[in-house]
């Protein structure tokens, strides 16, 4: 599981795994995977999930990507706003001392990340700032990194 930012005029992918490609087809966003062929899908955000095992992917467009935490007691996402010239979310927000947070999309636990700034995870738990302060941030969700610059 995982979000990407999908941009260009006809995009077309694979999935790799093992290094081996892995084509599919669609259905919508449900795509069954194993044909050798290039998958399609609109620009857009999307958050994805993918079974090998059961040779199938899903693709949920992303419409918002908030910050929610123990900042604003788990309620009320502070939305990051889309930047088009590098594909990142951006935005602020004041963090207490030891403060935790994960980033979410359309407000759904369903689709979040967590983990470290260094390595998001839709399998992890929070992400931990040890120090308070306001904080810029900078969500890169296809490097799977998020920046905190005081």
């Amino acid at each position: 599981k995982g979000a990407l930012v999908m941009k260009g005029e006809s995009i077309e992918f694979k999935f790799v795994h093992d290094g081996s490609w892995i084509g599919g087809t669609a259905d919508g966003q449900n795509y069954t995977l194993g044909a050798g062929d290039n998958m399609t899908i609109a620009d857009g955000t999307y958050f994805w999930s993918v079974d090998l095992p059961n040779s199938t992917a899903s693709a949920v467009e992303v419409t918002k990507v908030g910050l929610i935490g123990s900042f604003n007691s788990w309620s009320d996402d502070v939305e990051l706003t889309y930047n088009a010239e590098d594909y990142s979310y951006n935005g602020s927000v004041t963090l207490e001392d030891n403060a935790e947070f994960k980033v979410r999309f359309n407000g759904n636990w369903d689709y979040a990340l967590g983990g470290s700034a260094e390595l998001l995870d839709a399998q992890a738990g929070n992400i931990k700032v040890t120090e308070a302060g306001t904080y810029a941030v900078k969500l890169e969700l296809n490097k799977g990194t998020i920046t905190l610059t005081k």
